[in-house]
């Protein structure tokens, strides 16, 4: 977590001091692990210089020479995202919620099987409801599968992006940004 930045925004559309207190709250409730582990918090202004003072203390710190257990993974042994820890503890995470919803369909249809003919209204709200988990198990199903796909759309729009960037250092910079975002798609949209 040492070479983690997390960087607050919008800086310019809210009072400072309102501000303050979002970012105190943010580094004391929502990301306190994280920064407890070494990630740090700066803010960015939506400036050049405020970018260039972040990827300062990036290009600083010694840890960010060091690359990550995913880009090994990726880079030295040519695996898909799928195939790294990261990718399989996604996958082991969406299997893992699909039993639950799967479960939960077994629930339901096991509910449905004893509703009365005459309870059309339940029976009607119980079908919805088995559709819905089914529709969530497909996404999740899609989620899984289009995993490596996502994954090169999203480091290729990175390169593109971060194109200055393009230094060992860089790359690092690139990866920990799309590690992030990448944690961030899968583990919060489920």
């Amino acid at each position: 977590m040492k070479s983690v930045i997390l960087a607050t925004n919008m800086w310019g559309n809210v009072i400072p001091e309102i501000g303050a207190i979002r970012e105190q709250q943010l580094a004391t409730e929502f990301v306190k692990s994280a920064l407890d582990r070494g990630a740090q918090l700066h803010r960015h202004y939506n400036t050049t210089e405020s970018a260039h003072q972040i990827i300062r203390v990036i290009l600083n710190n010694r840890q960010t020479r060091n690359p990550l257990q995913v880009q090994r993974e990726i880079v030295d042994e040519k695996r898909e995202f799928d195939q790294t820890t990261v990718g399989e503890g996604v996958n082991r995470e969406l299997d893992e919620h699909t039993k639950k919803l799967k479960g939960a369909i077994e629930d339901l249809e096991g509910a449905l099987k004893t509703v009365e003919n005459g309870q059309k209204e339940t029976r009607l709200e119980l079908e919805a409801e088995i559709a819905e988990l089914r529709a969530t198990i497909e996404k999740l199903s899609g989620s899984s599968r289009n995993m490596n796909a996502d994954f090169k759309k999203i480091l290729a729009g990175l390169r593109t992006r971060f194109a200055f960037l393009r230094t060992p250092v860089g790359f690092s910079v690139s990866c920990i940004m799309l590690g992030a975002l990448y944690f961030v798609k899968y583990y919060f949209q489920v």
